[in-house]
């Protein structure tokens, strides 16, 4: 009897800018494949060659998934420095427990018009940071290829726009500022599309 959850559909892909490949799933290394409008996760690492790369110093962390490389994105995500997983391991990539980045795409992100329902949506898609030092610098993590297929069900409804660019280098060097001097009970950042920041409480 089996002790897996079924759970949101789980690609983990690692990147490596030694060479001109793009990504592949972990375990398949085939280019991933996700479905129109069932939730998925992409758990990312950097890879340089054989070796784990070291993204301390990475204060944001951004993936686009795009119709082709010229193209505006369909969606966009991002995630801070505190979501990040710093300790990540060739031991713990490998035994698939951790991760540099973990990307939750909703089923509703995903709900993307399909013009050819046999090959698919074919999506390219890049991951990118931008770094806590001052000035900061931005930096290529890697990029795959994707296709979203529909295997005929609806359900998630209409996809949401996808969030320009969420932070600036100088929106990231403020929340640090910021982040030196959080009161008592605060521990963490929210960026507002305005370019303010919200502090978080945590009860």
């Amino acid at each position: 009897m089996s002790n897996n959850t079924i759970s949101a559909q789980r690609l983990r892909l690692k990147l490596d800018l030694s060479g001109a490949a793009g990504g592949k799933v972990q375990g398949t290394q085939a280019d991933p494949v996700l479905w129109q409008g069932f939730d998925a996760v992409l758990e990312i690492a950097s890879f340089l060659g054989a070796e784990v790369q070291d993204i301390s110093n990475l204060a944001a962390v951004y993936l686009e998934l795009k119709p082709d490389v010229a193209s505006a994105a369909l969606v966009t995500k991002t995630l801070l420095a505190a979501q990040l997983g710093t300790d990540l391991d060739l031991a713990s990539w490998n035994d698939q427990t951790k991760q540099h980045a973990r990307f939750e795409l909703s089923g509703a992100e995903l709900n993307q018009t399909i013009a050819d329902p046999t090959a698919g949506l074919q999506l390219y898609c890049i991951v990118y940071a931008v770094t806590k030092d001052s000035p900061s610098k931005n930096v290529a993590i890697g990029w795959f290829k994707a296709t979203l297929k529909s295997f005929g069900a609806q359900i998630a409804g209409t996809p949401p726009d996808p969030v320009p660019l969420a932070v600036t280098a100088a929106q990231v060097a403020a929340a640090l500022d910021a982040k030196l001097l959080l009161p008592p009970g605060v521990t963490s950042l929210r960026f507002n599309l305005d370019g303010t920041f919200d502090l978080l409480e945590i009860s």
